[in-house]
């Protein structure tokens, strides 16, 4: 019963992460900035503020690039800097709550790199969904 439990919140926790991966990079660098804003004397409210802010503009940024570049290599290093980060979360995740459900073995790793497969290949979708008008990746000139 308990391994049933916890393999139904493995499967929400990567659920959750689908649906927040595109946000890995912004939230990390945005915690980033806040926790140095913190330390450089700023206060708590004022660093999750700055850090906040920080987040938001990579993001919007990121995006901005990414619809409005005419280059192929842009877009895929965009989508790269969004992607990579979100399958070392993917299969960061699996490998912290697996122990959870059952004991560690090889499934655990063939788990997290297809885990960490889905995570990347969502993040580059999603990144070329938020650009709308149809476009692809590899945009035609």
């Amino acid at each position: 019963m308990i391994g049933l439990i916890g393999l139904v919140a493995l499967l929400a926790f990567c659920v959750l992460l689908y649906f927040c991966a595109v946000y890995v990079v912004p939230f990390a660098v945005g915690v980033w900035i806040a926790f140095w804003a913190i330390h450089a004397g700023s206060g708590e409210i004022g660093g999750f503020a700055i850090g906040a802010v920080a987040g938001i503009a990579l993001f919007l940024s990121g995006k901005v690039t990414f619809q409005t570049s005419r280059s192929g290599i842009v877009r895929w290093l965009i989508a790269t800097a969004f992607g990579v980060p979100a399958a070392i979360a993917g299969f960061n995740l699996v490998q912290q709550v697996w122990p959870l459900v059952m004991t560690p073995m090889t499934w655990q790793y063939v788990v997290g790199v297809m885990v960490a497969a889905a995570a990347g290949a969502t993040v580059i979708t999603r990144l070329d969904g938020l650009a709308g008008n149809g476009s692809r990746l590899s945009r035609p000139q």
